[in-house]
């Protein structure tokens, strides 16, 4: 009778021993299709007995700004982008402004993850700032346009797009 229980406690430690290591034969995120060796392993599918992909990790992003200043008086103008703080693009445009002569520059658009443009005629300009370059271009020229000015063309324009930082 002892002779039979070690018999049936050695076939089950075999068994179960061969079970385990089939488990373990591949990769983590690989399952077995056919067979027990590395050659049959292949990716588990979505879905599969309740298996998820491990999560991605979400990027970060910080918004970038810019600023359009003016001096209507002595035409001066002033522009910043790609700066860190509203603040930052704000004094930055000034500061552009002022030191191309402009006494009395003020802000004209401060603008955060978009682009903004400068379009001028023979008798006006406009700033404004969009989702696109193109998209606050063709705005600036059709308000030029639209107002009988002629000569409407781009004098400036940037983008200060969010800055990708993880």
């Amino acid at each position: 009778m002892k002779l039979m229980v070690w018999l049936a406690l050695f076939v089950l430690c075999s068994v179960m021993g061969h079970a385990v290591h089939a488990q373990g034969s591949c990769p983590a995120g690989q399952m077995p299709y056919s067979g027990n060796d590395m050659s049959s392993c292949g990716p588990i599918p979505p879905g599969y007995q309740g298996y998820a992909p491990p999560a991605q990790s979400v990027p970060k992003w910080m918004s970038q700004w810019g600023a359009i200043a003016t001096d209507d008086a002595t035409g001066s103008f002033g522009a910043s982008s790609q700066m860190d703080s509203r603040a930052d693009a704000q004094r930055a445009a000034l500061a552009d402004c002022h030191a191309k002569k402009g006494a009395t520059c003020k802000l004209e658009v401060t603008y955060d993850n978009e682009c903004g443009a400068m379009v001028v005629g023979d008798n006006a300009h406009n700033v404004g700032a969009d989702t696109t370059l193109d998209k606050v271009v063709q705005l600036g020229l059709k308000t030029c346009h639209d107002a009988g000015d002629t000569n409407c063309r781009v004098y400036y324009s940037a983008c200060s797009m969010p800055k990708r930082i993880q």
